[in-house]
C-alpha cells in the first residue's frame, strides 16, 4: 500500500491540532473547565488553518474534516441527547443546545474564515465541485441542524411552545429565555421564507384567537364597560410583551389584529351602547379616565365602527343636554314678569360686582389725594356736522337744602306718620334676579363647553370627528330662536357682567380662560353682528359711565378686545378700536382745558371733565336736554367756548345720559358723597321740592314711564335704597304702580360715607332699538356688497348658486332667503345689476 502525499499527512497532523481546539471551544461553551484562549493562542490556531488554506491541495482535507466534525456535533451528540427526553426538559434542552450550537457556529466561523474566503466562497469555486463547497460554514452548520435534528422534531417543538404560551396567558411562570431561544431556532433554520416559524405564528394566531374570543363571552356576561375596557388594555399590553418576549416582532400586528376582532370588533355596539356603563353614560357621568381609555381602544377599529359612531352619539347627547338649556331659559324669560323672589344666595358664594337694574355701593379710596379730590360730574357731548364728540366730566356742587340733601327728601319728611316708607325690594330683586339668570345661564353654557372641550382635547386627543360634533351640537341649540333675549346679546351681558368683577382686575389665568371660551361660543353664533352690537353699546357705556378711571379696567377690556380682532379680523373690532383712542385722547384736551381755564381765570366752582367721542364709532344715543344747576350750565358754557375757538366748525351736543357726577345727599345720621349718572342725580334732585308719584317723575323729567321706572329701580337697592315708596299699610309692594308715591329715603343709615350707584346694566328701550337698526342696516350693506362681488366675478349666475356663495361669504350671520331676495331687488331698483333677459332666474351685472 502506497503512502499518502506527504501534503495529506501534513495536513491530517494540522487537523488533529485543530480539532482538540475545536473540543476545548466546545467544552468552554458547554461551562466546563477548559480556560479561554488567549491571544497568542487564538493567533496560533488561525495560523495553522490559514496553512492549510493557502495551498490548494489541503483546502478540501481542511474542508472535509470541519464539515464532518459539525455533522457529528448534530448526529452524535446533540440527538441522542434530545431523543429520550420530553416536554419541559426536551423544549428547554432544544434550546440549550441551540443556543450553544449558534455560539459555537459563530466562533468556528470567526477562526475558519479564511477557510470560508478561500474555499466556500462562491467567487472563488470552480466549475463541477459539489454544492457544499458553495455553502460557508456557518449555513452549512444550521442547515445540518435543521436536516439532522430539527426537521424530525418542530412539530413536537412546536406543541411544547405553545402549551407553555397558554400557561404564561393563564398566569402561570414560563422560561421566557428559554421560549425566546426555542422561537429564534424556528426563525432560523428558514431565516429566508420562515416557513418553520410562519407555522408556529399561524397556530399562535388560532389559540390567541380563541383564548380571547372566550374572555371576551364571559367578560361582557358580567363587567361594566370600564372593567371590560381595562382587561382589552391589559390584553393588548400583555400580548405586546410577549411579542417581545419572545416572539418575533413581525407578528405583532397580526396579534393586534387578532386582539380587535375578538375583543373590540365583534363587540363594539355592544360596549357602547351597555345599559348603566355605556359611552353616553361615561360622558354623562364626565369619567374622562374611561373615555380616554374607550377612544383609545376604538381608534384601533375602523372610523365608522368605533370612532364615527362615538362622535355621533356625543353629539347627540351634547344637544339634548343643551336643548334642555334653552327650553329652561326661555320658561324663565316667559315667567320672569312673575312675581318671584330671586334665590337668596348662599353666604360662600360669590355676588355678581354688577348687577342689572341694582345698585352697587362701593368705597371711595380714603387716602389723602382722594379725600381732597372734587366731586366730578362727566358729561358726554356730540359735535354736530362733524363725526366728532364730547364727553365731559364735571362736579355737581354741594346744595343742602333746609330738607337736608341734593335731591333729598322734600315733602317726604312731613308726610303722614300712619303712612310707611318701603322699599320695592321685589321689584328690584326682579330686575337683579334676571340679570342674574342671564349671567348664570351663559355661564352654565360655558361651563358645559368647557366640560366637552376637556373631553375633546384630553380623552378623544382632539380627533376633528368630535370637534364636528361640538360645533354642530354648540351651532344647533345656540342658534334657536328664543322669545327672550338670544345668546348674542346674552352673551354680551356676560361680558359685560365679568368684566366689572374683582377678578377679572388683572389678566390672569382665569380670565385668559374665560375669554377663550366666550370666543369658542361667539364661533358658533349665526348672529355675531348682534353680539358686536350688543357689546359694542355695553363697552359705551362702561367707557363713559365709570367715575374714576380705577374702575375701568382697560387691560381687560383690550386683551378681549384682541382676541375678537384676531377672531374675526380688523373689521369686526374697527369701531370699538375707535372708541378706546376717543377714550385714550381724552387727557391730551383736558389738559389743554384746564390750561385755558387757568389763562382766562375763570371760577367755574367745579372740576369739568370732558370726554370727546368720534359719532360714527360709537352706538347711537339718545340726546335729552336736561334742565341742570346754574352752576353746571356756566361750566358747560365756558367748554363749549373753548371747544369752539380750536374748532370753529364744530357744535357740540351733551350725552347726559352717559355723564356721572357726585352728589352730596344728607340723611338723619350722617352726609354722604354718592357718585352716580347725571340722570340719576337729575332725577333725584327733583325731591328737594318734595314727594311725587311715579307719573309726576316722569312728567316733570320729561322721559317715557320704561325709563323713569329703570332710573327710579336703580335708586331702590335694598343695600343702600335712596329712594322709598310711601304706602298706607305695612305689607310690602311687589311692584312699582303709577300711583305709588316715591321719597327720597332720609331715614337710610348707610354703612359707608362714600359710595357709588352704579347706572343700570338693563338697556334701555332707546338703546335696544338702536342695536336693532345698526344690525339691520350693516346685515342690508353686507348682503348688498356680497352680491354684487359675487356676480361682477362670475359675470352672470343663477340665483340658487347665488344664494350659496352669499351664504358662503357672510360670516357673521345668515342671511335668509329673503333677505337676499331683497338686496338683490334693491340692486336692480339701484342699476347695480339686473335680470339676464333670456333666462329670468339669472342675475348680471348691468353694464
Amino acid at each position: 500500500m502506497s503512502r499518502p502525499p506527504a501534503y495529506v499527512q501534513q495536513a491530517e497532523e494540522t487537523w488533529t491540532h485543530l480539532e482538540k481546539g475545536l473540543e476545548e471551544i466546545k467544552i468552554l461553551i458547554e461551562g466546563g473547565s477548559s480556560r479561554p484562549w488567549e491571544l497568542k493562542q487564538y493567533l496560533d490556531y488561525t495560523n495553522k488553518v490559514y496553512g492549510l488554506v493557502k495551498q490548494h491541495e489541503t483546502q478540501k482535507i481542511l474542508a472535509n474534516h470541519i464539515q464532518a466534525y459539525i455533522v457529528n456535533l448534530c448526529t452524535g451528540v446533540i440527538m441522542p441527547i434530545l431523543k429520550d427526553l420530553r416536554d419541559q426538559q426536551f423544549l428547554s434542552e432544544l434550546s440549550v443546545r441551540w443556543y450553544r450550537f449558534k455560539l459555537f457556529c459563530k466562533i468556528i466561523s470567526l477562526l475558519y474564515s479564511h477557510l470560508d474566503n478561500g474555499y466556500f466562497n462562491p467567487k472563488t469555486s470552480k466549475p463541477g465541485e459539489e454544492d457544499n463547497t458553495i455553502q460557508q460554514l456557518q449555513p452549512f452548520a444550521y442547515t445540518q441542524f435543521r436536516t439532522r435534528v430539527f426537521k424530525d422534531l418542530h412539530k413536537t417543538s412546536q406543541n411544547l411552545i405553545l402549551s407553555f404560551i397558554d400557561k404564561d396567558r393563564d398566569g402561570e411562570a414560563v422560561d421566557v429565555t428559554m421560549l425566546k431561544n426555542a422561537v429564534d431556532l424556528f426563525i432560523m433554520m428558514d431565516p429566508k421564507d420562515k416557513t418553520y416559524y410562519r407555522d408556529l405564528e399561524r397556530e399562535y394566531l388560532s389559540r390567541t384567537s380563541t383564548f380571547y374570543r372566550n374572555m371576551a363571552t364571559k367578560a361582557l356576561q358580567t363587567d361594566t364597560s370600564p372593567e371590560y375596557m381595562i382587561k382589552c388594555e391589559n390584553a393588548f399590553a400583555a400580548e405586546n410583551q410577549r411579542i417581545k418576549n419572545y416572539m418575533s416582532s413581525s407578528s405583532q400586528i397580526p396579534v393586534r389584529d387578532t386582539l380587535i376582532v375578538e375583543l373590540l370588533q365583534k363587540h363594539v355596539k355592544e360596549l357602547l351602547d351597555m345599559e348603566h356603563s355605556g359611552f353616553v353614560q361615561l360622558v354623562e357621568g364626565n369619567k374622562l379616565e374611561d373615555l380616554a381609555r374607550m377612544y383609545s381602544l376604538m381608534r384601533n377599529l375602523d372610523n365608522g365602527i368605533g370612532i364615527i359612531p362615538m362622535s355621533k352619539d356625543f353629539q347627540v347627547y351634547m344637544m339634548s343636554v343643551g336643548n334642555e338649556m334653552m327650553k329652561n331659559q326661555e320658561i324663565i324669560q316667559k315667567n320672569e314678569g312673575a312675581p318671584k323672589e330671586a334665590k337668596k344666595p348662599a353666604k360662600d358664594e360669590a355676588k355678581p360686582e354688577a348687577e342689572e337694574g341694582m345698585v352697587k355701593d362701593e368705597p371711595e379710596p380714603e387716602d389723602g389725594a382722594k379725600k381732597k379730590k372734587k366731586k366730578k360730574k362727566k358729561k358726554s357731548a356730540k359735535a354736530e356736522g362733524d363725526d366728532d364728540a364730547a364727553e365731559p366730566a364735571e362736579p355737581a356742587p354741594k346744595e343742602t337744602g333746609e330738607d337736608g340733601a341734593e335731591g333729598g327728601e322734600g315733602d317726604a319728611a312731613d308726610a303722614p306718620k300712619k303712612k310707611k316708607k318701603k322699599i320695592i325690594k321685589k321689584t328690584v330683586k326682579k330686575v337683579v334676579n334676571e340679570t342674574q339668570q342671564n349671567v348664570e345661564f351663559v355661564d352654565s353654557l360655558l361651563k358645559l363647553y368647557s366640560r366637552f372641550n376637556k373631553m375633546y382635547l384630553e380623552c378623544f386627543q382632539s380627533n376633528k370627528f368630535f370637534n364636528d360634533a361640538i360645533k354642530n351640537a354648540f351651532t344647533d341649540f345656540l342658534n334657536q330662536t328664543s322669545v327672550g333675549k338670544s345668546c348674542p346679546e346674552l352673551l354680551a351681558i356676560f361680558v359685560d357682567d365679568f368684566v366689572k368683577k374683582k377678578q377679572a382686575q388683572q389678566v390672569d389665568d382665569f380670565v385668559k380662560t374665560t375669554f377663550d371660551e366666550v370666543v369658542a361660543l361667539l364661533n358658533y353664533l349665526h348672529e355675531k353682528d348682534k353680539f358686536m352690537e350688543n357689546y359694542k353699546t355695553l363697552l359705551a357705556k362702561r367707557l363713559l359711565t365709570q367715575y374714576d378711571q380705577s374702575t375701568f379696567q382697560e387691560e381687560t377690556e383690550r386683551y378681549f378686545l384682541t382676541l375678537l380682532k384676531n377672531q374675526h379680523g380688523h373689521a369686526f373690532t374697527a369701531d370699538m378700536d375707535g372708541m378706546f383712542s376717543d377714550h385714550s385722547s381724552a387727557n391730551t384736551l383736558q389738559e389743554a382745558f384746564d390750561t385755558y381755564v387757568v389763562d382766562e381765570r375763570l371760577n367755574l366752582n367745579i372740576d369739568l371733565q370732558v370726554q370727546i367721542i368720534t359719532d360714527s364709532h360709537w352706538p347711537r344715543f339718545m340726546y335729552r336736554e336736561l334742565q341742570l344747576k346754574p352752576v353746571l350750565q356756566n361750566a358747560l358754557a365756558a367748554f363749549e367756548k373753548f371747544y369752539k375757538s380750536r374748532h370753529n366748525n364744530r357744535s357740540l351736543r351733551w350725552l347726559h345720559s352717559n355723564a356721572t357726577l357726585v352728589m352730596s345727599l344728607k340723611f338723619a345720621k350722617k352726609t354722604c358723597e354718592v357718585t352716580m349718572t347725571s340722570e340719576q342725580g337729575n332725577l333725584l334732585s327733583e325731591f328737594n321740592e318734595g314727594t311725587f308719584s311715579f307719573v309726576d317723575i316722569a312728567t316733570r323729567l320729561g322721559l317715557d314711564q320704561a325709563e323713569t321706572k329703570r332710573l327710579v329701580i336703580s335708586l331702590m337697592n335694598p343695600k343702600n335704597p335712596i329712594l322709598c315708596v310711601i304706602g298706607d299699610s305695612s305689607e310690602e309692594t311687589t311692584d312699582l304702580k303709577e300711583t305709588d308715591k316715591v321719597a327720597f329715603n332720609i331715614a337710610h343709615d348707610p354703612i359707608k360715607k362714600k359710595f357709588r350707584i352704579q347706572a343700570p346694566s338693563v338697556l334701555s328701550a332707546f338703546e335696544k332699538k338702536g342695536i336693532a337698526t345698526a344690525v339691520d342696516e350693516l346685515r342690508k350693506f353686507q348682503i348688498q356688497c356680497a352680491i354684487c362681488r359675487i356676480v361682477k366675478a362670475a359675470k352672470g349666475i343663477e340665483f340658487t348658486q347665488l344664494q350659496t356663495n352669499v351664504l358662503e361669504q357672510l360670516n357673521l350671520f345668515h342671511p335668509t332667503t329673503k333677505e337676499i331676495k331683497l338686496g338683490v331687488e334693491d340692486l336692480i331698483e339701484r342699476d347695480y345689476i339686473e335680470r339676464d333677459a333670456k333666462q329670468n332666474d339669472r342675475i348680471i351685472l348691468k353694464s
